[in-house]
Parts: C-alpha cells; structure tokens; sequence
C-alpha cells in the first residue's frame, strides 16, 4: 500500500510560496560531508493542511489522526504569516520526526517542521522518510527503533543531546539483527549493533515506520556521537532525604528545655509544646501535596494567567519532552492526562 492511502490527498488549491529555510545537521546526507560518511539522520515529507487546536498549537491530520507540529525558533513567526494568508491550504513539509516513549503506553509521534511550500522540492514523496542510526530495542517499547543520536559536530544549547527513538517494523533476510542489551551477558559477549541506512514509510494505523529499501548496506560501523545527558531532575529526592533529619532535631529541641525547668515555669511547658506539635503539621502539609495538577491550577500555583502558562509550555516544549514547569523547587511534567481526557502536570512522588 503506498504512501499517499495513509496521507491526504493533494487539493487544487495553492498557497503562497516558502523557501526552505536552513536545516541542521539532523538533515544532512551523507555525501554532503566529506570527513565523516557516516551520520545519524532522520528526516522525511508530509503533505496536508495543518490546522490550529489552540493558541500556539498546531496539528496535521493524518489517515485521521492528529499529529502536533512545532516551529523552532523564527520558523515559527513565518509560519504563523503563512497559516494566517492561508490557513486552508495544503503544503509540502520537510519535518523531523520525534517520538516520547512511555512504558506500558504507545509512543507519541509528533513532527518538528524546518521548512514548507506548496510544493515538493525535496528528494521524498510524502509519507517517506530517511533514516540512518542503529537498529535496537530499547525497555520503553516491544518493537524495535532506530536510534538517531545526535552527531558528533552537532550543538545543543540546553547540553543535553537528547536522541530520538522511532518505532520501526523490518524483516531482513541479511545477517543483521535489532541490538539488545543483556546485563547478564558480558560487553564482549554482546550481540552486534547495525547502522541501517534505508527509507521507510510512515504507517498512521501502527503508529510507527516500515521499512521500504535501504539506501545502504547495514554496516557494523557505527560513526561517533553524542551521548544524551539526562537531566539534573535528579535532585529533588536527595533533597527530599534530608528533610526528615532537620525535622527530627528541630522537634527534639524543646525536650531539653521541658526537663530542665517543670515546676518553676509551666507557662514555658505549655508554650513549648506548640513548636513541637508546628514540624508535625508542616509534615502532613507536604505529604497531601497533589502529585497531578491541572493547567488551570497550576496557573493559579504560579499566580499567571492561563495564557502566559501555555507561553512557558510551548517554550519548555523546545528542551525537553515531555516539557516540564518548575513549582517550588520541583519540577512537573506536562503529560497525557492518566485518569481522563486532556493533558496535566504531573510531579514524581
């Protein structure tokens, strides 16, 4: 089934033309650098109309679903003089493809948009992609995914280098295979891991890549990388553990002064005994705190209105995913709603 069955149909109708803006170093192919062959690359076409949800959130309908889009930087402002000339045509997008993996539920694809026309000046038709990484399995999911990491010449502003894992379905008759790791087997022991160059097609009703033909053989050559830095979130339970020794020493403080002096002043009993009931009460406080917010009341939390809220959103969508606020020295994740409809901010208890 080709491509264009899963993606809307071209329309008659025409918008104003958009160059191509520059692409990074995701998009480069391989015969455009010189001293390194080899690069991690994902990249494709979309064609359709996006649509706007709400305030600084756009989709792409896709065989029905719903796909969100980001605008990186200054991309963004052109695209909304672009949407607002013509926000019921069609375009060509050249997109990179992104991918949250959450256990136990199914990835969440959304596309970063570089550059658009009305029509299709790049190499793919769309639904195509062009992948180059490492084929492997990783614990988020049961299928396997190519793993484009960040190149070695890449920047990141935020220092984390995050990569990107795409779901993809693949039958070889070669002797590569997906990478799993095993830490009962040792390093040496390991399987192989593959470098697959190839094109694949984005299947909407699996919610993930097939594999199409390869633009290269799978090779055991894997060309150096990044590796991601995981964010420094990992602080608040260390800080959570020194809590309960600060309380403990301030609640053992008035005991002393109690012994000491019973008879000549009970008024300094009495009034002693307030401290020592005030740590007990402050515990409870912390312990009731919510684990989910919603937007609403994590606007209220912060003292803004509900539309700077989703500025700050759609700002913390650009360095991390899912993006996170931070509240009172925590930080809280804006995720899928695990009770209902709609999205909320979440806090690691």
């Amino acid at each position: 089934m080709s491509a264009a069955n899963e993606l809307s149909n071209k329309t008659n109708q025409k918008v104003e033309q958009q160059p191509p803006l520059s692409l990074d170093s995701e998009s480069l192919s391989a015969s455009e650098t010189e001293d390194q062959p080899l690069l991690f690359q994902a990249i494709g076409t979309l064609y359709g109309k996006p649509h706007q949800e709400e305030e600084g959130k756009f989709a792409l309908t896709i065989a029905g679903k719903n796909y969100s889009l980001f605008f990186p930087g200054y991309r963004y402002k052109a695209w909304l003089k672009q949407y607002s000339n013509s926000p019921e045509s069609p375009v060509y997008l050249r997109v990179y493809p992104k991918c949250l993996l959450i256990p136990r539920k199914d990835p969440i694809i959304r596309f970063q948009v570089a550059a658009w026309g009305d029509e299709n000046q790049w190499e793919e038709s769309p639904g195509m992609f062009k992948f180059r990484g490492i084929w492997q399995f990783v614990p988020q999911l049961r299928t396997p995914v190519i793993s484009i990491y960040r190149n070695s010449n890449a920047t990141d502003p935020q220092g984390k280098f995050k990569a990107s894992h795409l779901p993809v379905l693949m039958r070889r008759n070669d002797d590569s295979r997906p990478f799993k790791f095993n830490p009962k087997i040792p390093k040496e022991q390991l399987p192989k891991r593959w470098f697959i160059q190839a094109m694949f097609k984005f299947i909407p009703s699996r919610n993930c890549w097939g594999w199409v033909e390869d633009l290269e053989l799978p090779t055991e050559k894997i060309p150096r990388y990044r590796k991601p830095i995981k964010p420094a979130g990992d602080k608040s339970p260390s800080q959570g553990n020194k809590k309960p020794p600060i309380k403990l020493q301030q609640s053992d403080k008035p005991s002393p002064v109690i012994e000491k002096k019973p008879t000549e002043r009970p008024m300094e009993v009495t009034e002693q005994k307030k401290p020592m009931e005030q740590p007990m009460i402050t515990s409870e406080k912390e312990e009731s705190k919510p684990l989910i917010l919603t937007r609403s009341q994590m606007a209220e939390q912060l003292g803004i209105s509900d539309s700077t809220l989703y500025k700050r959103i759609s700002q913390a969508k650009q360095n991390s995913d899912p993006p996170t606020i931070e509240l009172n020295n925590q930080q809280w994740y804006y995720v899928d709603n695990p009770t209902g409809k709609g999205k909320v901010f979440e806090r690691k208890a």
